[in-house]
């Protein structure tokens, strides 16, 4: 009979683990260049699978010793957890992801915040393979327990960003498995147990005591601001939307892209980041005079060619553009910002400063997604201004692996059903060498057009460029030859060049701000006039438009021209300039090297006898590849439905697990035989691939919805394959079980191993194939597991 005291002791061990990983990645979000969700999670499960192999190698003696063991895994994990923050500061001090391929000592500290990352990991899933190890007749119920915790987990932990930043939380989190160790612990025969987990405590709370914050990036755009004189964080918040920061500094100036034919001062401003990354900035100075600069920037395009009346602004930060808009004569400006506490201070604290904006009566502000608002609103627009894409000085790789899904075709085709006829959509693009971003958002534009059924997309798009950035305007009818000369004019007299549409002479092109080369007007000519596919197959950087399939934008390394690369740029320049791209099979390597040595090759030295090898490797090895699939390519979709990284990974998890914990519950009134698993297992394949082929509409449809109806729709959604998916693993272990108990922490060590590839793989086939391919090869891994339990003879 398994103690009640020991579900408990399993669900909070399971959210701790769950919540900690979130708290990596949001961490990861602030201190590095991206959430790394597909890194934190193979760490994660590399760390349980290698505690299964210990188990299996050494399962009679930890049998022998549950008592004594469990809770000492429970405190060894909760001082691990304590302890992260203080190792990676102050023992991995400097690792920078950025850095990787400049600096070879990067490596090493790569393998070391593998280690530092690893350790609670094991530790916890050691405890969780002894429990079902000892008691596999009750793992039904345990393995509900251990669910329900990690759903659990989840949520606790995005409640708790809410009040402190995530540094600070996986600290925290290292209470929950403290107190499991004391819940597992038998006093009367461990009192000297005891007196050491009381140690461990005492360790714990040291730890969490201690402000360890982690540096940020020396590259990111905040730690370049905090290096100019005087600068100073006045204001710093976090949330599930980020971690914010306010900066001043009397050397801070805004004014994006300005003219160098601008004689004056630009004005001084206050910057926003949020995780690190220019969020937007409030100009300072009389409002009458602040946002004059505007008129001599390609911002201004619009109000050149004419007088739009409605403004959008999707993503809009702090928008001091529509203030500049409000000084034209617009008569509404409708913003759109999803993080509501950047809302909140520019309502509240930063009001005045800010000219009351966002209480301006001909200002609308909508807080929520950006893709929600295209889908849901009726209004049409004479004026669509989309967030800046790349960031100044060009964009390098680093966001290779980061969804954009407000630069996707079907963006795009939002945006164009909500123009006016004469409306315009505006695009600001940060000069990159050599050229991807401009090329790549050309194509996307022309896509686009071409989608809507525009004959000459080419007559519709104008494109300008200055010494740094270029803007693109997009028109719902044609550009008319008078707008055009008006362009013209402007450009004149303010210093930039006119690259698009045709009548725009060569000359013109290269008047006033030379580029490294010439190729830039050709390249924009080839695409806009030429064969697109064409130049998109030959040009040596991926620049073919991105779709919500593969929403990652800012993927421009090209593996099948790779050699050509190399050649031209050297593999340390090339490496320079794709370091996200490139850096998803660093950890790839890092990984199958770390579970080689701690999972595979300790395996293959486990003489285990008897009937099932076979089934249990196949079996178990597909059920991990399936699973994770299908988590990972729900984590990425549901980005776009939930508008936060954050959001999506907590909600996909833990509404994944709590109904995988029903399933495995709800399989324990089941014999484990051949029929029920067969039943199972062809029902996750033919949901896997229903999903795979409605997903996509079903999620779309329902972006406008509230956040409250998205929760409830979200587990509408995600319910029914969890539910199934969960009956396979504990059924199989059952099935092993009765006929071979040795099996039983092979199984779970095979499982964990095949898992930590998974999550890295599922994110490098929806990079290059799209999350539908992710899907079906998930249905494949299912139905793998199916053909092995019906080859089986002996089941």
């Amino acid at each position: 009979m398994v103690n009640k005291r020991l579900y408990v002791a399993i669900g909070i061990l399971s959210a701790s683990i769950i919540a900690f990983q979130f708290a990596l990645m949001q961490n990861l979000s602030v201190v590095q260049w991206n959430h790394f969700a597909y890194m934190i999670i193979s760490v994660a499960l590399l760390g349980f699978g290698a505690s299964g192999t210990l188990l299996s190698l050494f399962r009679n003696q930890f049998i022998r010793n549950y008592v004594l063991l469990l809770p000492l895994l429970f405190a060894m994990s909760a001082v691990c957890m304590s302890s992260v923050m203080f190792l990676t500061k102050n023992i991995i001090p400097g690792f920078d992801i950025y850095m990787i391929f400049s600096d070879t000592r990067e490596i090493g500290r790569l393998v070391l915040v593998y280690l530092v990352y690893f350790l609670p990991f094991f530790f916890g899933g050691a405890a969780l393979g002894l429990v079902y190890t000892r008691h596999s007749s009750s793992i039904s119920s345990l393995y509900f327990a251990d669910l329900v915790g990690a759903a659990m987990g989840g949520a606790l932990l995005t409640a708790l960003l809410w009040v402190m930043y995530p540094w600070q939380l996986s600290s925290l989190l290292s209470l929950l498995p403290m107190i499991g160790a004391f819940l597992v612990l038998d006093y009367r025969k461990n009192k000297r147990i005891f007196i050491f987990l009381i140690f461990c405590a005492f360790i714990s709370v040291y730890f969490i005591s201690r402000k360890d914050i982690p540096a940020i990036s020396q590259y990111k755009s905040l730690s370049k601001t905090l290096a100019m004189q005087g600068a100073k964080v006045i204001l710093e918040k976090g949330s599930p939307y980020g971690h914010l920061h306010v900066v001043s500094s009397p050397a801070l100036r805004f004014a994006p892209g300005l003219s160098l034919n601008w004689t004056q001062t630009p004005p001084k401003a206050l910057a926003f980041f949020n995780n690190g990354n220019w969020f937007g900035a409030i100009p300072l100075g009389k409002s009458s005079e602040k946002y004059k600069f505007y008129d001599y920037t390609l911002y201004a395009l619009p109000f050149v060619c004419g007088m739009p009346e409605k403004v959008l602004m999707p993503d809009a930060g702090t928008a001091p553009f529509a203030s500049f808009c409000l000084t034209k004569g617009v008569s509404s400006v409708t913003l759109v910002e999803e993080n509501i506490v950047a809302v909140n201070l520019l309502k509240n604290r930063f009001a005045g400063i800010h000219d009351s904006l966002l209480y301006h009566p001909l200002v609308k502000i909508r807080e929520g997604h950006s893709r929600s608002l295209l889908l849901s609103d009726t209004v049409t627009y004479d004026l669509i201004v989309f967030p800046d894409v790349g960031s100044f000085g060009g964009i390098s790789g680093v966001m290779a692996v980061s969804e954009q899904y407000l630069f996707t075709v079907e963006a795009f085709r939002n945006a164009w059903d909500r123009l006016s006829h004469t409306g315009y959509l505006m695009i600001n693009v940060w000069l990159d060498y050599p050229v991807r971003a401009p090329l790549k958002l050309l194509s996307t534009i022309k896509e686009t057009l071409e989608r809507n059924n525009v004959l000459h997309p080419e007559t519709h798009i104008l494109l300008v460029r200055s010494w740094c950035n270029a803007v693109f305007l997009v028109k719902k009818s044609a550009i008319t030859p008078v707008e055009v000369d008006r362009v013209r004019q402007y450009c004149l007299t303010r210093s930039f060049d006119p690259v698009v549409p045709a009548n725009i002479l060569p000359k013109e092109t290269g008047l006033f701000n030379i580029l490294p080369d010439e190729s830039f007007g050709s390249y924009i000519d080839s695409i806009l006039y030429g064969n697109t596919q064409r130049f998109q197959a030959r040009y040596p950087f991926d620049v073919t438009p991105a779709s919500d399939n593969q929403p990652y934008f800012y993927r421009f390394f090209k593996p099948t021209h790779y050699c050509q690369l190399k050649e031209q740029y050297g593999f340390r320049s090339l490496a320079y300039l794709e370091p996200g791209y490139f850096f998803i099979f660093i950890t790839l390597f890092q990984i199958l090297a770390a579970e080689f040595v701690l999972i595979i090759l300790p395996l293959l030295f486990l003489r285990v006898k008897g009937p099932g090898i076979g089934f249990t490797l196949i079996y178990f090895s597909a059920l991990g590849i399936g699973f994770m699939f299908v988590e990972i390519v729900l984590i990425q979709q549901f980005i776009l439905f939930l508008g936060q990284p954050i959001y999506a990974a907590a909600a996909v998890i833990s509404l994944m697990l709590f109904f995988s914990g029903t399933g495995s519950f709800f399989s324990g009134r089941y014999p484990a035989d051949k029929i029920i698993l067969k039943k199972v297992l062809v029902a996750i394949v033919s949901l896997i691939l229903l999903y795979a082929l409605i997903l996509n509409s079903m999620l779309g449809r329902a972006i406008y919805f509230s956040a409250e109806v998205k929760i409830v729709y979200s587990v509408l959604l995600i319910s029914p394959l969890a539910f199934v998916m969960g009956m396979a693993f504990p059924l199989g272990i059952r099935i092993i079980s009765n006929r071979n108990k040795l099996l039983v922490p092979w199984a779970w060590g095979v499982n964990g191993c095949a898992s930590v590839i998974s999550t890295v793989l599922a994110t490098i086939v929806a990079m290059h194939f799209g999350f539908q391919d992710v899907t079906f090869i998930a249905a494949g891994a299912y139905f793998v597991s199916l053909l092995a339990m019906l080859l089986w003879k002996k089941l």
